[in-house]
């Protein structure tokens, strides 16, 4: 058995991710997908070839699970946001592959990120950068503080792959700036006052990250109530009521670039709402984005339900 093709090393979670093989010969033989463990995650047969080949994307797919960092500032290793494949066929062993998330094959040093390298962020609020590195990487925080003071802070990730590092602005309470930078990339944060009654939603991404962003409005919230009813000789008897409330959020305004990383909130598999530091999923249930432009800038609007329904 030999394998004449596999997909290039930290290749995206995307179709066409294609292993073929030969037999030699017409045969039955079968196909193990393995992680890194070598527990057994999927398994194929074919019989009666010579040869053969796969897409292994729909397996890889259902292995991805993301969920929001809740950490201090500073690096994580989050397994479960890639996925380590080995195959196994006829008595062969093919080499490992990596896979990571998002549409592009990772080579370079770099942010994975829909949102924009220069950023603003309000006083206590957390955000998180998904990074991968093909080397050891020791970015520096430099914190500029109000009083014009400046301090910096190393971390270092001597391991090559992808990371996250979460940055946690409840720790710099004086900060007016934070700048995270290696000699490959750099991240700009602006620190202002947090605006009361804001909105701050957590989502998946096409990059394979979790973006971050604060709506400073809400434009409007109703409460959706399905109830349930019995007739009788009595007239109508209410047995029970489930409700939920709908809310629509509106960004400040933004330029394009923004605009275009919001709208992806709409078609996210996953969406979060952060609030006294806990995560909750919540449902987006606007099926487009509603953009509003002002020359060059825009506003988005976006309508979100809690996923958990109540009942009286």
């Amino acid at each position: 058995m030999q394998f004449t093709k596999l997909p290039t090393q930290y290749s995206p979670v995307a179709e066409g991710q294609i292993y073929r093989l030969d037999a030699g010969s017409v045969s039955t033989f079968d196909v193990q997908l393995l992680d890194c463990f070598n527990n057994l995650l999927a398994a194929k047969r074919f019989a009666g070839v010579r040869t053969a080949e796969f897409d292994v994307y729909p397996y890889l797919y259902r292995l991805l699970k993301f969920e929001p960092a809740v950490e201090p500032t500073g690096f994580y290793f989050i397994a479960d946001r890639m996925v380590q494949l080995r195959i196994w066929a006829g008595g062969t062993m093919c080499n490992e592959r990596i896979f990571f998330p998002g549409t592009t094959i990772h080579e370079e040093p770099e942010v994975k990120t829909t949102m924009p390298l220069s950023r603003i962020i309000a006083r206590g609020e957390p955000d998180e950068l998904t990074i991968f590195s093909s080397s050891a990487c020791m970015p520096e925080l430099a914190i500029y503080n109000e009083d014009g003071s400046r301090r910096t802070e190393w971390y270092d990730f001597d391991e090559q792959g992808m990371v996250i590092f979460k940055i946690d602005t409840s720790q710099y309470p004086d900060a007016e700036r934070l700048v995270l930078k290696t000699d490959d990339w750099a991240v700009e944060y602006t620190v202002v006052p947090k605006i009361a009654g804001s909105r701050r939603l957590a989502w998946r991404s096409s990059a394979g990250s979790i973006e971050h962003y604060t709506f400073p409005a809400v434009k409007s919230e109703a409460l959706e109530a399905d109830k349930t009813r019995a007739y009788g000789s009595e007239g109508v008897v209410t047995t029970a009521v489930k409700s939920r409330r709908r809310t629509t959020l509106c960004s400040a305004f933004e330029r394009q670039e923004v605009i275009d990383a919001l709208a992806e909130i709409v078609c996210s598999p996953e969406v979060w709402e952060l609030s006294d530091g806990v995560y909750m999923p919540v449902d987006v249930t606007t099926t487009s984005a509603v953009i509003r432009r002002n020359g060059a800038m825009s506003t988005l609007e976006v309508e979100i339900a809690g996923r958990k329904t109540e009942g009286i």
